[in-house]
């Protein structure tokens, strides 16, 4: 947020807009980058998961 904060306000001449643009654009960007490593890490491995037969737990005899 913070480097938005310092360039918002020159880009475009936003000025003080710019300061509180920045916020949402930076949660907006963070929540992206979290859904996109969420879909590249994650739901592969759970779709490899759910292609493998089940295991019996181990010591359940």
């Amino acid at each position: 947020m913070v480097p938005l904060t310092l360039l918002l306000p020159r880009v475009g001449g936003l000025g003080v807009q710019g300061v509180f643009l920045a916020e949402p654009i930076s949660n907006l960007v963070g929540g992206l980058a979290c859904y996109i490593t969420m879909r590249r890490t994650v739901y592969p491995e759970l779709a490899r998961m759910e292609k493998e037969p089940a295991r019996p737990a181990r010591g359940t005899d």
